[in-house]
């Protein structure tokens, strides 16, 4: 009996080798993709003559942060470590020294996430607690460099539950990985959809058109999304579902009978999902960085369907001498790692779910913990939807007189509304940026991004197109539940006042002067 159920526990939490390597490439992938973006915004977030210098960030913090970037200011030490992490990605992508490269990927991208905090989103943390995960999990047991060089049976999964199952080279047969580090895996895949799910049990997904509210309003909604606003009855019928999806979807992975169906559907629902949100919302690389983790979750019947993909069976394989005491030490270290993460993992989750919770010393220790080994997130999106539009505009006055939007380039009315707000950006980088701009206690990055567009504007201007003055303002347009919409509010972020040599008009803008 004790046997049976030892096999079912075993069945629901085994990872096969050739999924874990769709993952490594699939994550490997979105990493390079997000070192992508932040060098298009390189200049802007990450360089010295950006909005945020080094100096400035480190001001701001408020909780122990750790970041490689944050050593040095200097424009040529973040270049380096940009391309660093692009060739540790590369190396991830083709499984070359697979767990080395995890490692330092991880490492990096904590730390350039800690560069500049105020611009990330639920698609960071993912990426970024996925990856700790992955340091545990055998990645390069199959489709790399390493197995090809006979590197991978070295890599076996530390925390063993039992290793590989009859001694195989991980290389060249279908054993699929079992051990603390997948089960931990599993679980965290799981919070994060049961924390979502359980976010929004309340009335505006239960009963109100929460998904409509969200492709219609604020600063998310995509063409197609908008588009899909316009038929609330289904609208509202996915807001009840996607509740529902995201609370039993993952017990899917738990149940110890059928796991190869019932792990393929959890699979094929789930990654459905995260196409559907990508192709209706901007949330920047969450949904593909889902998408890769949710690879992991293939089952073995599933690369077996393809010949390409058919690995050595076990006759054929041969069998490895039993590790030495230095590496069983390290696969128990390494278990009794993954225990303890977890552990802090689930406690950080459960505290932050229960509301009015008060504070204490050990809650402040785990909470630094989790800042500091990067497994703080937070999972609650969208746990509210917005009812109200909102759109920002940078109104400049012009030394020769003339007013613009800096935001958009040209000229602006303040009664002018975007037709989809989420278009004022160029990605959700900037996007994410402008929305924490109206908490107060982002106050200070409200006047030192006013100062870099001012700059930026005037380095590309002539000297009588020199911003004089500029307001950044905020909108909010609030909509009733029958979708009638109110007046306009208008909130100042920031109001910078440039000194020149602009006479009497100067003056007046110093003195007050609206426009």
């Amino acid at each position: 009996m004790m046997r049976t159920l030892g096999n079912y526990f075993r069945a629901t939490i085994a990872l096969d080798l050739r999924s874990l390597a769709a993952m490594r490439m699939g994550l490997a992938g979105v990493v390079l993709t997000d070192l992508a973006i932040r060098v298009s915004d390189f200049h802007a977030m990450y360089s010295s003559a950006g909005l945020a210098p080094v100096e400035f960030v480190r001001s701001q913090q408020s909780i122990p942060v750790w970041s490689l970037h944050l050593l040095s200011g200097s424009d040529a030490w973040q270049i380096f470590l940009f391309g660093l992490a692009a060739v540790i990605a590369v190396a991830m992508l083709v499984g070359y020294r697979t767990r080395l490269a995890v490692v330092a990927s991880w490492i990096l991208l904590t730390s350039v996430q800690m560069r500049l905090p105020i611009v990330l989103n639920a698609g960071d943390t993912l990426l970024r607690v996925a990856l700790f995960w992955s340091m545990f999990l055998p990645l390069g047991g199959v489709w790399s460099i390493d197995a090809l060089r006979g590197k991978d049976r070295r890599d076996q999964p530390s925390g063993s539950l039992g290793g590989s199952l009859g001694g195989l080279r991980l290389s060249r047969c279908a054993n699929p990985c079992v051990s603390v580090a997948s089960f931990a895996f599993i679980v965290q895949l799981a919070i994060v959809y049961w924390l979502a799910g359980w976010a929004k049990w309340n009335d505006a997904w239960l009963r109100e058109d929460a998904i409509g509210n969200v492709f219609k309003f604020g600063l998310y909604g995509l063409p197609l999304g908008a588009a899909l606003s316009d038929y609330p009855a289904l609208t509202r019928l996915c807001s009840r579902a996607t509740v529902w999806f995201e609370l039993l979807g993952p017990l899917l992975l738990f149940i110890p009978w059928r796991v190869s169906w019932l792990r393929m559907l959890a699979f094929t629902s789930f990654v459905l999902l995260h196409i559907g949100i990508a192709a209706t919302m901007t949330v920047g690389l969450f949904s593909y960085a889902a998408i890769a983790i949710w690879m992991a979750a293939l089952p073995s019947s599933f690369w077996d369907r393809f010949s390409a993909f058919q690995l050595m069976s076990s006759n054929d394989a041969a069998v490895e001498k039993s590790p030495g005491v230095s590496r069983r030490l390290s696969r128990k270290v390494a278990a009794a790692l993954c225990c303890a993460a977890l552990a802090v993992v689930v406690y950080w989750n459960v505290s932050n779910s229960i509301s009015a919770k008060s504070i204490n010393s050990f809650d402040r220790g785990v909470r630094t913990v989790c800042h500091l080994a990067g497994l703080r997130q937070a999972w609650g999106v969208f746990g509210r939807p917005p009812r109200q539009d909102t759109w920002f505009v940078y109104q400049a006055r012009l030394k020769n007189g003339a007013k613009v939007d800096l935001l958009s380039g040209g000229v602006e009315t303040l009664d002018e509304k975007p037709s989809l707000a989420s278009r004022q950006f160029s990605n959700h980088r900037w996007r994410k940026l402008h929305y924490r701009l109206r908490d107060e206690s982002c106050a200070p990055y409200r006047e030192a991004l006013a100062d870099y567009v001012i700059r930026e504007w005037d380095a590309q201007h002539a000297a009588d197109e020199q911003v004089v003055r500029l307001d950044v303002y905020y909108f909010t347009q609030s909509f009733d539940l029958a979708g009638t919409p109110g007046d306009h509010a208008r909130m100042t972020l920031a109001q910078v006042i440039v000194g020149n040599d602009g006479g009497n008009f100067a003056e007046a803008l110093r003195d007050g002067e609206d426009f």
